[in-house]
């Protein structure tokens, strides 16, 4: 078994465990933020196997359509993972911006919307400036703000995937509905 067979193989267990994790999630606890972490593991996992797929048979058996595709799928979920991070936080300014003017200008408000301004400002500002690991504490501080605003991207975008995956219908069976359908009665 050659070293991308493997590779594949590998992505394909993986996948299959995301997708197990996600469906033990979904029938077990639909309320729970790990609903959309597992289902982004299995979306991801999913996009990976076939991206892996995709350019073995586009690399090793020669079809150019094969890996075409899969640099054009690449480039859509590059450019769906970019924009979601920076619409989020344009959200939350406008959020802001919407909270100071309906409570006639708090500066408690005016101070953490300066502050989470200044934070994205630090954020791509500092690195244009100058080396950011030049000083060992501005990169410390870097790092960890990046840290807290990935957190903070990251957070309402599985609370948005859980709550949408909530919307689909899902009855889930209790014990009295098995036994009246082992009985051979139909519950409605």
């Amino acid at each position: 078994m050659a070293g991308e067979q493997i590779i594949i193989l590998a992505a394909i267990l993986i996948t299959l465990a995301a997708i197990i994790w996600f469906s033990y999630r979904w029938h077990r606890e639909r309320r729970s933020l790990w609903l959309g972490v597992s289902f982004l593991a299995a979306a991801g996992s999913v996009l990976g196997t076939v991206e892996a797929i995709l350019l073995y048979f586009g690399v090793e058996r020669g079809i150019t359509a094969a890996s075409a595709v899969a640099v054009v799928r690449d480039a859509i979920v590059f450019v769906v993972a970019l924009l979601f991070p920076i619409v989020v936080v344009l959200a939350f300014f406008l959020t802001g911006i919407r909270l100071i003017k309906r409570e006639v200008f708090p500066l408690t408000d005016a101070l953490s919307l300066g502050a989470g301004a200044l934070c994205v400002f630090y954020l791509v500002a500092w690195p244009l400036e100058r080396d950011i690991w030049q000083d060992r504490w501005s990169g410390a501080l870097y790092v960890y703000l990046s840290f807290v605003m990935i957190f903070t991207a990251i957070t309402p975008m599985v609370y948005t995937i859980t709550n949408a995956l909530n919307f689909i219908p899902h009855r889930k069976q209790t014990s009295s509905t098995r036994k009246l359908k082992s009985m051979g009665i139909q519950h409605s």
